[in-house]
């Protein structure tokens, strides 16, 4: 059992609290990614969990055993982790056999047994046929492959990934996240993930633990982090957003609220369980959320505002806006099959469905 248990950790460099009083409880053969922009302290959370820092308080426990805490540390070559680093930090001077082997010859394991465990690491990343060559004859992608073979070939109990897609192209990253997804469902351990990217973060997690400040600001499905956030940072990190502030005219008791913006726009929305009528909210609302229609249609309908595209940009599969509204800018992205032009008048509708408020 591969249980990470984090509970309130706090880790200092001198006077900066990088750290600060992180609990977070990371399951069984579950993908966490530990997600926020650099600085926030997520990396640091990880090399804890490695045993490559110690925390200055509170501890690290797996499968219900303490590893971490500010007087005592499991070594790192105790933990039966494995870990991806995101230069690769293969041997130049090894062949991939060699690169992949390593780990296996350092605990004593058999010629024969390597050899096959090593062959059959290789086929599950696709780099068959490829051991004799050596890391500067291989892509970016294949040595990224060659680093996550040789860290699952030794069997470990979970395996830490720092950053391991950030020096790829977007072609590659978005390929190298289909395998590592597939790479967890085929081995069956647990896989904790750091990153700044969201898009990686959504592809591939069963949950997502948004750091910010040193804190985890959100911990939960990627559905829920990026339809409904916990907080404006949150909100403003998972992605472009659209951050209305309004005010609460009308409540049922299922949490739908009518929110009135400005003069005459009435939306639709699910607020929090402490919002109240009258109180102030403010609506976070994707870009993709939104609709654009016929100017037309916003005399017909109160849930329509008036609105004008200042700018559109082609982008192939759908059309990024900039539409003025009442004295705002929202971004808009919409399918390209219907563009509007630059200046052109337009009704603008958002989804009450996806629509969410926060209450701060």
């Amino acid at each position: 059992m591969a249980e990470i248990e984090i509970i309130n950790v706090t880790k200092r460099f001198g006077t900066n609290l990088v750290v600060d009083n992180v609990s977070l409880e990371i399951a069984d053969k579950e993908f966490v990614t530990l997600l926020g922009p650099s600085g926030c302290g997520k990396t640091t959370t990880l090399r804890m969990i490695a045993g490559f820092l110690q925390p200055d308080a509170g501890e690290i426990r797996v499968g219900g055993q303490l590893i971490s805490n500010a007087t005592f540390m499991t070594p790192p070559e105790r933990r039966n982790m494995g870990m991806v680093f995101q230069n690769y930090a293969v041997w130049p001077h090894m062949n991939v056999f060699e690169n992949v082997a390593f780990g296996l010859q350092m605990k004593k394991v058999g010629k024969q047994e390597t050899k096959e465990r090593v062959a059959k690491m290789l086929e599950m990343v696709g780099l068959s046929g490829l051991e004799g060559r050596y890391p500067g004859q291989m892509s970016g992608g294949q040595q990224q492959r060659v680093a996550l073979a040789r860290a699952l070939v030794v069997e470990p109990t979970i395996l830490l990934l720092d950053e391991p897609l950030s020096n790829l192209d977007a072609k590659l990253r978005e390929q190298m996240r289909f395998t590592i997804k597939d790479l967890q469902r085929r081995t069956g351990i647990t896989f904790v993930y750091v990153t700044h990217d969201q898009a990686e973060a959504l592809a591939m997690s069963d949950r997502v633990a948004v750091i910010q400040l040193g804190k985890v600001q959100q911990y939960g499905p990627p559905g829920d982090v990026y339809k409904r956030p916990a907080n404006r940072l949150v909100a403003d990190f998972m992605g472009l957003v659209n951050l209305l502030p309004g005010k609460i005219e009308r409540l049922d008791d299922e949490g739908q609220a009518q929110v009135r913006l400005g003069d005459d726009w009435l939306v639709t929305a699910s607020v929090p369980a402490k919002a109240a009528v009258g109180g102030k909210v403010t609506l976070v609302v994707r870009p993709e959320d939104i609709n654009l229609l016929p100017a037309g249609r916003a005399a017909e309908d109160q849930s329509l505002a008036r609105g004008t595209v200042g700018k559109m940009t082609f982008l192939g599969n759908y059309t990024d806006y900039r539409v003025e509204v009442n004295g705002r800018e929202l971004r808009v992205q919409a399918a390209s099959s219907t563009p509007f032009a630059d200046g052109e008048p337009v009704a603008v509708q958002i989804d009450p469905v996806s629509c969410f408020g926060l209450c701060e």
